[in-house]
């Protein structure tokens, strides 16, 4: 069974071990495995050979909650504006953009029902002040 290298991977998990349990030279071993310098030291450094992970320490949700879905559409019905403008503005003010493009895309008749239901009263609370 193979193992899955990203596309700037320049050594395999047994090359890192190889590395690691060697004591020849960083430039015997560079020049060995067709590897700069700096890489060989860097794994000699690491306690583990495998590969750090390359995410996001803390990935976020791009779901948005039934109120935050409510918001996006009560401020599209609201506002009137391009669905371009809605989502700049939705990007700037509150960091959402991937949730309220596919919110703003859906009809009603797709939106969740709570949501569209919250937005109902959202602007006609706002419309009455």
């Amino acid at each position: 069974m193979g193992q899955i290298l990203h596309g700037s991977a320049t050594t395999t998990e047994a090359v890192r071990r190889a590395i690691q349990n060697s004591q020849a030279s960083l430039r015997e071993l560079a020049g060995r495995y067709g590897i700069n310098q700096k890489t060989v030291a860097k794994w000699r450094r690491r306690a583990s050979a495998c590969d750090a992970a390359m995410g996001p320490k803390a990935p976020h949700s791009t779901v948005l909650s039934k109120e935050e879905e409510a918001l996006v559409v009560a401020f599209r019905k609201h506002t009137l504006l391009p669905l371009d403008d809605c989502l700049s503005l939705s990007e700037t003010l509150y960091g959402w953009r991937v949730g309220a493009n596919r919110v703003m895309l859906m009809p009603d008749g797709r939106c969740s029902r709570a949501a569209v239901v919250c937005a109902h009263s959202l602007v006609s609370l706002e419309s009455a002040t």
